[in-house]
C-alpha cells in the first residue's frame, strides 16, 4: 500500500505557492477522478513490466486493472478472462488495457530500457517511496521509476503522466522534490536526469521530455522546500491562489479563489448575469478597452491561462455531483445517463472489409484511410463513388456496423436521454471525463 505525505511531490507546487492550502484541504477524503484512477492503472503495468522483466506491452492489451477510488489500496492487475477481474466492488474500478494505454505504457518501458542499456551495472526501482522527513516529518512520496549505477554519477527518475493537461519538465516542483530525496539517499551523486513521459499530450519537444538538475541546484531547491514547509505549518498561513489551484481539492469551497474566478473570468467575459446574480462593478483597469494594441492582446494572453484551470473547476464539480447520484443522493435535476456513441464495424474491420470487398464489389483502396479501415460513417459517403444509392449503401454499412452503449455522463433533468440506476452499472461503464458529452 502506498505511503501518503501531507506534503507530497505532487502537491508541492500547490503547498510551495500556497501555505494555507495545507489547512484547508485538511481531512479532505481521497477520491481521484476516472482520469487519475486510469493513469494509476497505467502506472500498474508498468510497474508490473519492470518487476517481471517484460519489454513488450502488447501483450497486456486487454488485460484489467482494477483501481480503488480513494488510493489508499495498490491497483490489482488480471489477465482478460479472469473471473475476478469484473468483479462489483464498492468503490472500485476495472480498466481495460486499450490500445491507448498500452502504446502510452510502451513508450514509458522504452525510454527506460534505452537509458538501462547505457549503464554498466544498472539498479532499477519501481514505485519507491522517497522519505523526507529528514527534512520535515510531512515530506515524502513514491517516484515511478528510478535508475542508477552501483555507485551513481547521475541518477536517472522516470514519471510517467497519462493525463491530456500538458506537463513541463523543466523548474518542475514535483520532478525537483522527488530529486531532493534521491540526492539525500545517495549524496555522491552530480545530480538527478528526470525523463518527463506524457504520451497523450502534444509538446512541441516531444511525448518524452529531459531536463538535468545538478546537485548544487537541487541543495538551493532543498532549502526552497525547508522555507515553503515552515510557512505551512504558522498559524493563519495565508492563502494564495494561482495556477497549482487547478487540482487543489478545496478550490470549491476556497474564497480566495473564488474571488480569483470572479476578477480573472467572470468580470470580463462572462455574459450579462441576472438581476439576482450580479457580481460587483469589475475593475478592469488591467484590461484596456483599445483593443488595438500590445497591452490588450498582452491581457488576452494572461486570460487565456486561466483557461486549462476554469476547465477542470468544471470538471470537478461535474465529478462530485456523479459521485453524488451514483450514491443515490439527488442533486438538483441531475441524473446519469449514456453518452453519445460511435458506429464501430462489427464483428471486427477485417470481417467488413472482406464482406464489402466480396458481396458488394467495393474495392479494397477505397475502404481504407492507410493503415486504418474508413469509419461506418466514411463508407456510406462512397454511395455515388461506388455506383449505389445512398440508402442502399447506409443498409451496407448498418448490416455491418453497429453503435456501442456510450459511457456514463451526467445531464439536466430536461435531457431527453434515460436516467440510469447506479446499481445496473458495470466498473468500466463510466466516461474518463463526466462531462465529455454534457450539454
Amino acid at each position: 500500500m502506498a505511503k501518503h505525505a501531507r506534503l507530497s511531490p505532487s502537491a508541492a507546487k500547490r503547498w510551495m505557492n500556497c501555505a494555507g492550502s495545507v489547512r484547508k484541504t485538511a481531512g479532505m477524503p481521497n477520491t481521484a477522478g476516472q482520469a487519475a484512477m486510469m493513469g494509476t492503472a497505467a502506472h500498474k503495468i508498468v510497474e508490473h513490466m519492470l518487476k517481471a522483466g517484460n519489454t513488450d506491452a502488447t501483450k497486456f492489451h486487454n488485460w484489467i486493472v482494477q483501481v480503488a477510488q480513494a488510493g489508499d489500496d495498490e491497483a490489482l492487475l488480471f489477465e482478460p478472462g479472469d473471473p475476478m477481474a469484473m468483479s462489483n466492488k464498492p468503490g472500485w474500478f476495472a480498466f481495460i488495457a486499450d490500445d491507448t494505454m498500452v502504446n502510452g505504457v510502451q513508450m514509458m518501458i522504452d525510454e527506460v530500457e534505452r537509458v538501462k542499456a547505457e549503464m554498466m551495472e544498472p539498479i532499477l526501482y519501481t514505485e519507491r517511496y522517497l522519505d523526507g522527513k529528514w527534512l520535515d516529518d510531512r515530506l515524502g512520496g513514491t517516484a515511478d521509476v528510478t535508475l542508477m549505477e552501483a555507485i551513481p554519477d547521475w541518477i536517472h527518475l522516470f514519471d510517467y503522466k497519462n493525463g491530456r493537461l500538458l506537463v513541463e519538465v523543466d523548474d518542475n516542483e514535483q520532478m525537483k522534490s522527488y530529486a531532493v530525496f534521491l540526492l539525500h539517499e545517495h549524496p555522491g551523486a552530480l545530480g538527478v536526469v528526470v525523463h518527463l513521459v506524457q504520451p497523450n499530450s502534444f509538446h512541441e519537444d516531444g511525448p518524452v521530455r529531459t531536463v538535468m538538475f545538478t546537485a548544487d541546484e537541487l541543495k538551493l531547491f532543498e532549502l526552497q522546500m525547508k522555507e515553503a514547509a515552515d510557512a505551512t505549518s504558522k498559524p493563519n498561513a495565508p492563502l494564495r491562489a494561482g495556477d497549482w489551484c487547478t487540482f487543489c481539492p478545496a478550490k470549491l469551497a476556497c474564497e480566495t479563489f473564488d474571488s480569483l474566478v470572479k476578477q480573472e473570468v467572470f468580470a470580463d467575459f462572462a455574459a450579462d448575469p441576472p438581476e439576482d446574480e450580479l457580481l460587483p462593478p469589475p475593475d478592469l483597469a488591467d484590461f484596456p478597452e483599445d483593443t488595438s494594441g500590445d497591452e490588450y492582446r498582452a491581457a488576452l494572453a494572461r486570460k487565456a491561462k486561466w483557461i486549462p484551470m476554469l476547465d477542470q473547476l468544471g470538471r470537478d464539480v461535474h465529478a462530485r455531483i456523479q459521485v453524488e447520484l451514483l450514491s443515490g443522493n439527488k442533486v438538483g435535476d441531475f441524473k446519469l445517463v449514456r453518452g453519445k456513441s460511435n458506429r464501430k464495424w462489427s464483428p471486427d474491420e477485417a470481417t467488413a472489409q472482406k464482406v464489402l470487398h466480396n458481396k458488394w464489389g467495393i474495392p479494397e483502396d477505397l475502404l481504407l484511410n492507410p493503415p486504418e479501415m474508413k469509419s461506418p460513417a466514411q463508407v456510406e459517403k462512397l454511395a455515388r463513388t461506388v455506383g449505389k444509392q445512398p440508402k442502399i449503401m447506409k443498409g451496407i454499412v448498418d448490416s455491418l456496423a453497429k453503435k456501442p452503449p456510450g459511457k456514463i455522463v451526467i445531464a439536466p433533468g430536461n435531457d431527453p436521454r434515460p436516467a440510469i440506476e447506479p446499481a445496473t452499472l458495470a466498473a468500466d461503464d463510466f466516461a474518463a471525463d463526466p462531462v465529455e458529452d454534457f450539454e
